[in-house]
């Protein structure tokens, strides 16, 4: 009767750690981004409320795009509004090893480009910018252009910030990692 009673007990926990399993593989599965779309450049207005905001230099739809693409909250975000983010980055995508980052308004905004690949980093102002990411820091010296390795920053689609005039380190451009 014992031996029953643990047969049953271990058959129970092995659903629930399914169950369990299931649901985390539901939480974490990644949605492949839709094919890439190449834009022209244009320009978008600088202010998002009363915040000054890098202005960039790639297409979005609208100033609030622009917003929403860069501080997207995937964590809490549903498969669909993760669908939708993923096809605004498949569509604003620029495949290159080169990246302006002058006045901390990157041109292009979201740049696609292989984990090993060595990314060249122009700053034309006269002073230098950082570009931030968790702990990971490069200083661009101004007037230069820097090559700096991404190898660290692992594969994904990856926001990073830059010191800002303001001092505020805004999320200002994306890379996708792949």
């Amino acid at each position: 009767m014992s031996k029953i009673l643990v047969y049953v007990g271990i058959a129970v926990l092995a659903i629930i750690a399914v169950v369990m399993g299931y649901q985390i593989y539901e939480q974490t599965t990644v949605i492949k981004p839709p094919p890439i779309q190449q834009t022209q450049d244009t320009s978008v207005p600088q202010t998002v409320g009363n915040q000054q905001t890098p202005q960039p230099n790639t297409q979005f739809s609208s100033q609030s795009e622009y917003s929403e693409i860069l501080n997207f909250d995937d964590g809490s975000a549903t498969k669909e509004e993760k669908r939708i983010w993923y096809n605004s980055i498949g569509r604003l995508t620029k495949g290159t090893d080169t990246l302006d980052i002058s006045m901390c308004k990157p041109n292009p905004v979201v740049v696609k480009l292989n984990q090993n690949t060595q990314l060249k980093v122009t700053n034309n102002d006269n002073r230098d910018r950082m570009i931030l990411r968790g702990d990971l820091r490069y200083t661009i010296p101004a007037k230069q252009t820097s090559t700096i390795s991404i190898k660290d920053w692992g594969v994904g689609i990856l926001r990073y910030r830059c010191n800002t005039d303001d001092g505020s380190g805004a999320i200002v451009g994306i890379l996708k990692i792949e």
